[in-house]
């Protein structure tokens, strides 16, 4: 038994966790069991720790992988390694663009439509970037270095030591 979920209202059921070898990985199985007669009401298949049921399952494994498997999970890994570089080119084409002279509203329908696009992509850049960086950093081979560099700077954290000079505090890494 991995976990007991008592049920919330007399009217749910309890769910018992077990871990099952036979599953995928982070996968554990589900007993639904009526807290009452006592009769299983259900079995399935959970994820993670927390057990959730199988809709939430196809969207972690949909955010994942794109439900492809481990060609996936390098597919989104490319998506968001180059996100950056799509995200501040059009920070940079908006940025040295030409200027409208005239109101949004009196502009043909294209134009205005890409004066809308660049209104929207400035405004999210940040987001994008910090999804891009964050990403990678659970990724397969992004993820795998940062990895070995958080471990490598383990346990050394530069300390800094500040000293009295007679004219103000000096600040010197120990």
């Amino acid at each position: 038994m991995f976990a007991l979920r008592p049920a919330p209202t007399p009217a749910d059921t309890t769910r018992v966790m077990f871990s099952d070898p036979a599953l995928g990985p982070s996968e554990t199985r589900a007993i639904f069991v009526d807290p009452f007669t006592l009769a299983v009401k259900g079995d399935m298949v959970a994820y993670g720790t927390s057990g959730i049921l199988p809709f939430r399952t196809a969207i972690d494994y949909f955010h994942r992988n794109l439900m492809l498997g481990e060609w996936g999970r390098y597919y989104s890994e490319l998506a968001a390694s180059w996100l950056w570089v799509a995200t501040l080119g059009g920070v940079w084409l908006w940025a040295t663009g030409r200027r409208r002279a005239r109101p949004v509203n009196q502009l043909p329908k294209a134009q205005r439509l890409r004066w809308i696009h660049s209104m929207i992509g400035v405004s999210i850049a940040v987001v994008l970037l910090f999804l891009s960086v964050t990403g990678l950093t659970w990724s397969q081979a992004a993820g795998r270095g940062s990895t070995r560099c958080a471990a490598s700077w383990a346990g050394s954290r530069p300390r800094w030591i500040c000293r009295w000079t007679g004219r103000g505090w000096r600040i010197c890494r120990g």
